[in-house]
């Protein structure tokens, strides 16, 4: 256990220092388990350790999706913050439903729900 009172699981540990990528849902969550796993090696007195990949969903799939377009420049992309809410923003003021947000804009910035499937579906950029 750290000095902190927190504890890393094993399997989380051996997934790190495999090399695999440890995903989290958010940049918050992710930075907490990289520094969590950063501090079990300092408690076992480690000098130098592998350092892990850990990653919040959003950027590992971004990621994934600028390789892929790397490897086939017509391939879908992801879409960009910006691009995301001008794209909710257009569907709630073309609703029936979203003419009763006084704030269409504001309702595009709320969270929205993120999904590959979701988040795929840009054209390539001309």
């Amino acid at each position: 256990m750290s000095p902190s009172g927190e504890r890393v699981s094993p399997g989380l540990l051996a997934a790190a220092a495999s090399g695999s990528t440890i995903l989290a849902p958010n940049s918050e969550l992710a930075a907490a388990v990289f520094a969590a796993i950063e501090r079990a090696h300092r408690d076992q007195g480690e000098d130098i350790w592998p350092t892990p990949r850990v990653h919040d969903f959003a950027t590992w799939l971004r990621e994934r999706y600028g390789r892929g377009q790397l490897a086939n420049a017509t391939s879908p992309r992801c879409l960009s913050e910006v691009e995301e809410r001008e794209l909710w923003r257009s569907v709630i003021e073309a609703e029936e439903r979203g003419r009763d947000f006084p704030d269409a804009a504001a309702a595009a910035r709320a969270p929205q729900p993120r999904s590959p499937s979701a988040t795929a579906r840009a054209p390539p950029p001309r």
